[in-house]
């Protein structure tokens, strides 16, 4: 038994310390990529170190298996350089035995990553799914970065803006290339259609100019407000549509 105790805790011990080495190396690159993201506005900036904790399991689902692999040759073959080993397959304990005794931390490390696997993996994504769902649903200016072009909708259109109000619902100074349209407006804010569920950005007092790349040549026109359509609905909000549709049909019967 002080055999087997001693065993288990040297591997369990080496198999933490070298996980949580990696782990460290593996996060610190994660976040450079995460905080990249952020600068980008493809992420909120607040978010970043949620988004980590999301993605943790993911990370000690590979490096966990990784960790106890190089514990088992570290520890022992420190044993065989000290000796220690060849003291023990004096006294009949050999090979088999080791085995044996490392079996046992190997289904603890086999159960704690199904576990990572099968459970804690899938649900951390799903949260982080749902993160980034309710980010859209509340604001597409939540990923957006003053002072930097920024992606909107599917990617098709670029926008800039000077300034974000304090509730990131407002934009100062937006200018918005979609295609051979350019936009100037002094500002802009968002609102949601109610019978088709899309999100438009209302551009107020701006000017709009229409023209072919490479061309000098472009059509003027201004205006005091102009809506553009920034977002569908959510796959989840035409479930939900789709599911009280059903229920009313149903209650009317």
């Amino acid at each position: 038994m002080i055999l087997t105790r001693y065993f288990i805790r040297e591997l369990l011990v080496s198999t933490f310390t070298i996980t949580g080495i990696l782990l460290l190396i593996v996060i610190s690159a994660r976040l450079i990529v995460y905080l990249n993201d952020a600068v980008a506005g493809i992420i909120p900036t607040e978010a970043v170190f949620l988004v980590m904790l999301y993605n943790l399991p993911a990370f000690l689902q590979l490096i966990l298996p990784l960790g106890f692999f190089i514990s088992i040759l570290l520890v022992y073959g420190r044993m065989y350089v000290e000796n220690e080993m060849t003291v023990l397959k004096a006294c009949g304990y050999g090979p088999m035995e080791v085995m044996k005794i490392t079996f046992w931390p190997a289904l603890l490390m086999a159960l704690i990553v199904g576990m990572f696997s099968i459970w804690l993996s899938p649900l951390a994504a799903q949260k982080l799914d749902q993160f980034y769902e309710d980010q859209q649903k509340q604001s597409e200016f939540s990923f957006l970065t003053p002072g930097r072009f920024n992606a909107m909708g599917k990617g098709d259109k670029v926008s800039y803006t000077q300034a974000l109000s304090v509730d990131r619902k407002e934009l100062k100074g937006v200018f918005i290339a979609d295609g051979e349209t350019l936009l100037w407006a002094e500002s802009g804010t968002q609102y949601v259609n109610e019978k088709t569920g899309s999100r438009y950005l209302e551009l107020h007092n701006g000017k709009r100019f229409d023209g072919l790349a490479g061309s000098l040549k472009f059509d003027r026109m201004g205006f005091d407000s102009y809506a553009i359509k920034i977002a569908e609905q959510s796959a989840e909000a035409k479930r939900q549509k789709r599911i009280q549709k059903q229920s009313e049909f149903m209650a009317k019967r």
